[in-house]
């Protein structure tokens, strides 16, 4: 798709946005984690913003903190604003302060003013006041005997919330160790598949569970559900995720640094043997992404030559979404992975070098990147066979 095709695509979407809100009908887009947005994802935001559909409301969130000034959303915005009067309004979400952490635990649990401003002193010094973190650490209390509740004077069904100050000290954690202490209390059956999911991107299809995790060995129904019930995840309709990013990074980083390779591989590997080939298609970012993940853990040839083959489709399947900058990834990493498969990939693999770099050279040029459209195009007329291969990628 070329550049003008693609910006044909972004108004026509512009335009179907349109003809489906009005005043008397308002449409609420609400996106979330813009900071991962890709370069074709933030030019779609733009033309969204910039058409003033009457109607429309297009509401983002990031994290602040990990958009650089000259990052390609930010850069957008200041665009925006600047050359297309559109109004943006900036809303900053901070974490709480002493005092909203006070109101918080005085809110939910009543006791006495000493002891609740010990409290709010240890809990604000643990979490720096972040919500999600107070309320797995307030978790922590009650598990190890902190935070109770105890029946009130002589009547037993008056009970009060109430606060070992003396035995919170020794509970003392940091934020990541709040994140590992409720992971590995779980069951091992229930932190593997959590493990598992974390390495899927966070979000999760439990029949993928299924084909990773051996069925005999692992209970993934059941441990979904003790999950959903700790609040870990969110699922329903046998589909899932983690209900925080961070805990995401948490479960990940339980499994060994060293491993980690081996584990993706042993996922891509896993869902390629198992998967239908009907369903290949619709997984395939999927197992493209795992298996690019463990490439120096695939050791057999012909395994790094069909990933080339899956790169190629994934190359391909992005260009018809105009992601250019992804396609560009996995067309590289194929000609990688083909190219650690046999050091004369152009003798014993002809047919997919030559449609590799004939299309991650296609790629670049829609990306604008003329020194990597060299390298390829050199590549093909060094090795293609015939006038008209040599000169197909021009």
């Amino acid at each position: 798709m070329s550049r003008v095709q693609k910006q044909r695509f972004m108004t026509a979407f512009a335009e179907f946005v349109q003809s489906i809100c009005s005043k008397q009908r308002p449409l609420i887009l609400f996106l979330d984690d813009l900071q991962w947005a890709d370069k074709t994802s933030v030019e779609l935001l733009s033309t969204l913003a910039s058409c003033k559909i009457e109607g429309f409301m297009l509401l983002g969130a990031c994290r602040g903190n990990e958009v650089a000034i000259h990052d390609p959303l930010a850069v957008t915005f200041r665009e925006l604003e600047e050359n297309k009067g559109v109004n943006i309004t900036n809303i900053s979400l901070h974490n709480f302060g002493k005092g909203d952490v006070q109101s918080m635990l005085s809110e939910y649990f009543p006791c006495c003013n000493d002891d609740l401003k010990k409290v709010t002193e240890l809990v604000y010094e643990q979490t720096e006041g972040n919500v999600f973190y107070i309320v797995h650490l307030l978790k922590l209390y009650q598990e190890q005997g902190a935070l109770s509740k105890r029946s009130k004077g002589d009547e037993a069904k008056q009970e009060n919330w109430h606060w070992d100050v003396e035995l919170m000290p020794n509970l003392k954690r940091n934020l990541s160790d709040v994140m590992r202490k409720a992971l590995t209390d779980l069951p091992e059956d229930v932190r593997v598949v959590l493990q598992t999911a974390s390495c899927l991107g966070g979000t999760f299809h439990e029949r993928h569970l299924d084909l990773i995790l051996d069925e005999t060995s692992y209970d993934v129904p059941g441990s979904l559900q003790v999950a959903a019930k700790k609040h870990l995840i969110s699922y329903s309709s046998l589909k899932g995720r983690l209900t925080h990013d961070r805990l995401q990074e948490a479960a990940y980083m339980l499994i060994p640094t060293d491993q980690r390779a081996g584990v993706h591989a042993s996922i891509g590997l896993g869902l390629l043997e198992k998967l239908p080939s009907s369903e290949l298609d619709d997984c395939l970012f999927l197992v493209v992404n795992q298996l690019g993940s463990g490439l120096d853990e695939i050791q057999d040839p012909q395994d790094r030559a069909r990933l080339a083959e899956l790169c190629l489709r994934a190359g391909e399947k992005a260009v018809a979404s105009s992601a250019f900058a992804t396609a560009s990834e996995y067309l590289d990493l194929g000609i990688k992975s083909l190219e650690s498969a046999s050091p004369h990939n152009w003798r014993t693999h002809y047919g997919l070098s030559l449609a590799l770099f004939n299309a991650a050279a296609e790629v670049e040029y829609c990306n604008g990147r003329f020194d990597k459209i060299n390298s390829h195009v050199e590549q093909v007329f060094e090795h293609a066979r015939c006038f008209e291969e040599r000169y197909s990628p021009i």
